[in-house]
């Protein structure tokens, strides 16, 4: 905003270089004289504008009352200066010119023009099957909406009124270059903006809206004509056309441009529409957001690839936590005069973001300011520079129409692969997991995974986690022991820290590598295991079993009414864990239990053999940390782990083998324990499984034991 100031005085030489942008503001059916000047300005209450115009020998030729902003036209070079030097006039802005395309890839690369259809392909079926579709979950998405009731604005150089994709979706809209209430697309066949290429933005506009009419097949399209064919316009026509679009119903605006300069005016058009509960979506320019794509209120967009690498055009430093990408790429949409054409920008990302709005507000349990936070929350992150920048994400149609219905849709499976060759007489079983998602994005820690054998003897086993795409050290496993049935009396179970991240929705966890074998190394044999396949290459295996948050999701459990007798195990050892709470506030900010062991037996034990487990649940959306603060074999050879099994989560206590043995008749001494958020929200104790306020030692059967992987005291939740 230029007030009345010296500043707006020295910018009246900026007047000279902004006729040439307003020759094309005034072409069209009322044409002005190219030394005219365009000024846009705010007036005192009470004042006429029509007496502060003839005043200054101008002309008002447009008025959008809900700013307080007139548009107004003076054949005197000094206009700005003028009108600035007047009392009645509050503010004076000079309109801009903004982009209606990123017009260059990288910063001084080639002008991205569109790509007719080559003759004799059929453009129809490409259009509809393209690669962003796929990339987006679009198909899925559209099983829960398709944008049905809902109106989408597209600001830009008008649409091809007659164009096959748009037919029945067209709602009436507004022409801001020519003036009247036909948006359609034009070409004058000139250069007018003297860059040596003619009407490069002709299309435009039609490529946009049929990406909107491909996202969101159901929902209306309103054409607002801001730009002219080489893909220019001003400030004062995007400004027109946001207010335009808001007061005749839109609920989502899609602006596939973007300005140079933060004006003021421009910035209170976007919270207008933010105001009136309407998704303003923006793209960035050419490595630089621009404007309005920098304001809050304003979801902007960049353009990614086939492999959600950005795109050379869409680096931007100036990022913002509302930036989202989409496919921006080699994009099939409608062109002017009927045709068809491939066009690669931010322009073309932007309307599949719009579209996807569109999809969440059909929805009915989602506003404005809902489908902005979900659009950024359900975003897959995209590949910038390796650590760097991953909270920004690639939209992804069907998380985000999801989250705003308020479902989730959970199409987990997995895959094996077995490591020995298909060998069925082994030291080691050697099962391969892909867990793969076709449904919604989940957290990896809420899913527990098991695989089915049988021991083939007596002896105690180890797990080894060998290698895994989300790191072995994200991974917790366990073998359970059930009723021993004809293929299985055993289960290698896996579960996942909750620094493991997401499971992408439409991805698959990567290759998880376990290997499990005999402490005294006697072979396996496998022809009898239930999850046992053999496969040489991942497949699907329902024998193995898949839990979400501890549902069934994949598989069936073995059953058999020919049971196998139980196995025999050794005689547990006679170990006891006594418990306290050394802090009983069970509302405070951490857990913090003590314990002690206690070997009743006559024979010394090797402490590297127990694992001890305290159940509680986690409330908080925040990750826990556990700390050993104190032991008397030293905090040094203790690790201490979280972990969980569906919702009961545990603190996981191992003893290294410098922990030496637990003496027969001995008590291993305090090892004192604390839990805490890492952002110190509170932990709630009273639903805790292990949770006692008992404030001396206690034998605790809440609290389980056990011995090489085998319960020896306790019961587990």
């Amino acid at each position: 905003m230029k007030h009345k100031s010296a500043q707006v005085l020295l910018k009246v030489a900026f007047i000279s270089c902004l006729i040439i942008g307003i020759s094309w503001f005034s072409s069209g059916k009322e044409a002005h004289a190219v030394d005219e000047t365009s000024v846009i300005i705010k007036v005192a209450a009470g004042e006429d504008i029509s007496i502060i115009a003839a005043d200054h020998d101008a002309v008002v030729r447009k008025t959008i009352p809900a700013l307080g902003l007139f548009f107004v036209q003076s054949s005197h070079a000094d206009a700005l200066a003028q009108l600035a030097a007047d009392a009645r006039v509050t503010a004076v802005y000079e309109d801009t010119i903004i982009e209606g395309q990123p017009r260059f890839s990288g910063a001084v690369g080639q002008l991205l023009e569109a790509q007719p259809w080559e003759p004799g392909t059929n453009p129809r079926t490409a259009y509809r099957t393209q690669w962003a579709l796929t990339n987006m979950r679009l198909t899925k998405a559209h099983t829960i909406s398709q944008g049905q009731n809902i109106t989408v604005a597209v600001l830009d150089t008008g649409v091809d009124l007659a164009h096959e994709q748009l037919q029945g979706k067209l709602v009436a809209g507004y022409d801001f270059v020519d003036d009247d209430p036909i948006p359609a697309e034009s070409r004058d066949g000139l250069d007018q903006d003297g860059d040596i290429s003619v009407d490069e933005g002709a299309g435009h506009g039609t490529h946009v809206a049929g990406i909107v009419a491909l996202t969101a097949p159901q929902a209306k399209i309103m054409p607002i004509r801001i730009f002219d064919d080489e893909g220019r316009g001003l400030y004062s026509n995007l400004v027109a056309g946001i207010v335009y679009a808001v007061d005749q119903g839109a609920d989502v605006i899609n602006l596939s441009g973007s300005g140079p300069e933060d004006e003021l005016f421009l910035a209170e058009a976007a919270a207008y529409a933010a105001a009136h509960d309407v998704v303003f979506i923006a793209a960035g320019g050419v490595n630089s957001l621009g404007y309005p794509a920098s304001y809050q209120s304003v979801v902007s967009v960049g353009a990614s690839d086939k492999l959600d690498y950005p795109t050379d055009f869409s680096d931007f430093p100036d990022i913002l936590n509302n930036t989202v990408y989409a496919p921006g790429t080699s994009i099939i949409s409608g062109y002017d005069d009927g045709s068809y054409a491939v066009w690669t920008g931010n322009s073309m990302a932007t309307p599949f973001v719009a579209g996807t709005a569109a999809l969440m507000l059909a929805t009915g349990s989602c506003d404005a300011a809902c489908a902005q936070s979900i659009l950024v929350e359900t975003s897959h992150p995209v590949v910038i520079d390796p650590g760097t920048m991953t909270a920004y994400g690639r939209i992804d149609a069907f998380d985000a129409v999801s989250a705003a219905a308020q479902q989730l849709h959970t199409d987990l499976s997995v895959m094996v692969l077995d490591g020995n060759s298909i060998q069925t007489d082994h030291l080691h079983l050697r099962p391969y997991f892909k867990i793969v998602n076709q449904g919604n994005t989940v957290p990896l820690h809420e899913l527990t995974l098991r695989y089915w054998f049988t021991r083939d003897g007596i002896s105690q086993q180890q797990v080894d986690c060998d290698f895994a795409t989300v790191g072995c050290t994200n991974i917790f496993s366990n073998l359970g022991l059930v009723a021993g049935t004809a293929v299985s009396d055993t289960y290698l179970e896996l579960t996942f820290s909750p620094n493991t991240g997401n499971l992408l929705g439409g991805h698959n966890s990567g290759n998880i590598q376990m290997r499990v074998h005999k402490t005294n190394w006697t072979a396996y044999n496998e022809s009898n295991d239930y999850s046992f396949n053999g496969a040489a290459v991942f497949s699907q295996n329902p024998q193995i079993t898949l839990y979400h948050n501890g549902n069934l999701v994949w598989g069936e459990e073995p059953t058999s009414s020919t049971l196998l007798a139980p196995p025999i195990d050794p005689a547990p050892a006679a170990v006891r864990v006594q418990y306290r709470a050394h802090d009983a506030d069970p509302a405070n900010n951490s857990i913090i239990p003590h314990f002690r062991l206690v070997n009743d037996s006559s024979s010394a034990i090797p402490l590297s053999q127990l694992r001890l487990r305290y159940w509680f649940t986690d409330e908080a959306t925040a990750v826990s940390q556990a700390h050993c603060d104190y032991a008397a074999m030293g905090c040094d050879k203790i690790t201490a782990v979280l972990g969980h099994n569906g919702s009961q989560h545990y603190l996981d206590l191992t003893f290294n083998a410098a922990a030496g043995q637990l003496a027969a008749h001995s008590i291993s001494g305090d090892i004192q324990t604390r839990l805490n958020h890492t952002n110190w929200q509170p932990h709630l104790e009273t639903d805790d499984y292990s949770f006692s306020a008992a404030a001396s030692f206690t034998e605790w059967q809440n609290v389980t034991l056990y011995q090489n992987n085998v319960p020896i005291w306790g019961i587990e939740p």
